[in-house]
């Protein structure tokens, strides 16, 4: 177990990326239903989801249109734009 830990450590404690560590064997004799139920309780405690992270860029559009439709000044607009692009 020590082992996951400092793997999850390793990726900045993000779970999907430790997931696929597991699933690509690099903890050695971690099973893989022990990763089937770990990734199982992650999804249903909602650390991970199985929907397709976005592109800076489709987010920007994305962003862009929300934007276009609210009546926002320009320089909140930019402002708020790279605010939401650096929590990525």
């Amino acid at each position: 177990m020590e082992q996951v830990v400092e793997k999850l450590e390793e990726f900045n404690r993000d779970p999907k990326l430790l997931i696929q560590a597991l699933k690509q064997g690099e903890v050695a004799r971690f099973r893989t239903d022990n990763i089937d139920e770990l990734e199982q309780y992650l999804m249903t405690k909602g650390y991970i989801d199985d929907e397709e992270q976005q592109e800076p860029d489709d987010i920007l559009i994305q962003l862009q249109a929300f934007i276009s439709n609210n009546d926002m000044q320009i320089d909140k607009a930019k402002s708020f734009i790279e605010r939401v692009l650096q929590s990525k």
